[in-house]
């Protein structure tokens, strides 16, 4: 069942928000969900088309073969992922859906984006539900190494879950390469002895920043797994605690920009700021 539409665009402001809601973008998008409605499904694949190299992320509800529901994301050049979220208690903050996750899918399935991920070896870090790691491997990374926390001495439900989720999105039976998940502690990254197993000309987060305390290991991260010369690709909420901290940390390590986006589906809007971080060669 058709459900929403993500749309990634500039950073709105009250002065340019009644010309967006104007756009053709959102017509399509108005067009695809009336026609969905009235079944006219030569009406909604007109309008499909219309998006699949836009900005745009449809999303669709369905389940899988256990019963559980699942969200179906057909992001631009028209690669489809499919996320299994988990509940607050079984994954954490890192179980579930964000707007920058989706918005992170939509920036690396186009344009500059999508240069910086193909062919490259990427890590994602703080997965979650993967996001942004699935889409990077979609659009033609050579491998994704999907990253996130685990209970000391436990089995990780995050690690098997992401798993799952590139599985059923298909990743590494097309264009795109494999995926596989690790467990990555940020704060054994502040280690003076840590050394990382491997080094990324890519590297990616989305939503990863929300309590001050995580701006520190969260940079050491960043800069112990980016490769000499190589980028970090960071989306989040705009106004999170500790981002400011996060982004001062890594402008003294490194060459950084931001720019600030919205992302908008039919309920709501978000602004959100992409920071991109080059490690010094």
């Amino acid at each position: 069942m058709l459900q929403n539409f993500w749309l990634l665009v500039p950073a709105l402001t009250p002065e340019t928000r009644d010309g967006f809601m104007r756009s053709g973008d959102v017509s399509l998008c108005s067009a695809a969900l009336a026609a969905h409605r009235a079944q006219d499904t030569s009406s909604l694949d007109r309008a499909m088309r219309g998006l699949s190299d836009r900005p745009v992320a449809i999303e669709w509800g369905d389940s899988d073969e256990d019963g559980v529901d699942r969200r179906v994301f057909r992001l631009p050049n028209d690669a489809t992922m499919s996320i299994r979220e988990l509940s607050f208690e079984r994954g954490g903050f890192g179980g579930a859906v964000w707007d920058s996750g989706v918005a992170m899918s939509i920036f690396v399935s186009l344009g500059a984006g999508r240069a910086a991920v193909r062919g490259k070896r990427v890590l994602e870090l703080g997965s979650g539900s993967g996001l942004g790691g699935i889409s990077a491997a979609l659009a033609g990374a050579d491998s994704v190494v999907l990253s996130d926390y685990a209970t000391k001495g436990k089995s990780s439900r995050l690690q098997a879950n992401l798993l799952r989720n590139a599985r059923d999105s298909n990743v590494g039976s097309g264009d795109g390469g494999s995926a596989s998940a690790e467990v990555l502690d940020w704060n054994d990254c502040m280690r003076p002895e840590y050394v990382p197993s491997s080094r990324y000309p890519v590297v990616l987060g989305a939503d990863v920043i929300y309590y001050e305390h995580l701006a520190a290991p969260l940079a050491a991260a960043i800069i112990a797994h980016t490769a000499e010369g190589g980028d970090c690709y960071l989306m989040n909420r705009v106004g999170r605690p500790g981002l400011d901290s996060l982004l001062a940390r890594l402008g003294e390590a490194g060459e950084l920009q931001t720019t600030d986006y919205t992302i908008v589906n039919n309920f709501d809007s978000t602004q959100l700021r992409l920071a991109i971080w080059r490690s010094p060669s």
